[in-house]
């Protein structure tokens, strides 16, 4: 479903706390982002999945925001 959105599914991750699975999906836009992250809302209504967006920033866009700060 991601590839179809245009969200190519990077790295996926197994992990122990409060999440079990951490994917990275790239999205050319915020969005896209939005869109696919809304199959995650379809996907847990069944109430057996949760599922959380987060956006993430490389360290060159970091610089950018922190330089803004002044």
């Amino acid at each position: 479903m991601a590839q179809s959105m245009g969200c190519p599914l990077g790295e996926t991750v197994w992990t122990l706390g409060r999440y079990d699975v951490v994917a990275h999906v790239e999205a050319p836009d915020d969005l896209t982002a939005s869109a696919f992250s809304a199959l995650g809302l379809r996907i847990g209504a069944s109430g057996m999945r949760r599922t959380e967006t987060l956006r993430a920033f490389m360290a060159e866009e970091m610089q950018t925001i922190v330089g803004k700060l002044g």
